[in-house]
């Protein structure tokens, strides 16, 4: 028998993790690399501009100031608890 919850909310954390990487690129706010043969040249990036770790640490503070305020994530997990509460009744 296949288990399809499993399966399900696998694909629910790969479509998560895809639009948060997706999110990540658009704000540039850090590295990242789709393929094995993109982290070398990207790691050499960074090794001949040391700046651009300041930059991209700057800007993941930035994204996170903007996106991870109270007022934006409790909303959010207001939702999905009840979400959980109506999938349980």
């Amino acid at each position: 028998p296949k288990d399809n919850h499993s399966r399900r909310g696998m694909f629910k954390m790969v479509g998560q993790r895809r639009g948060l990487l997706k999110y990540l690129k658009e704000k540039d706010a850090a590295f990242c690399v789709n393929s094995y043969e993109k982290i070398l040249p990207q790691l050499q990036q960074i090794v001949d501009h040391p700046k651009l770790i300041d930059n991209y640490a700057r800007k993941a503070y930035l994204c996170g100031i903007e996106n991870h305020t109270r007022e934006k994530i409790q909303p959010q997990i207001i939702s999905i608890f009840q979400g959980i509460i109506k999938q349980s009744l």
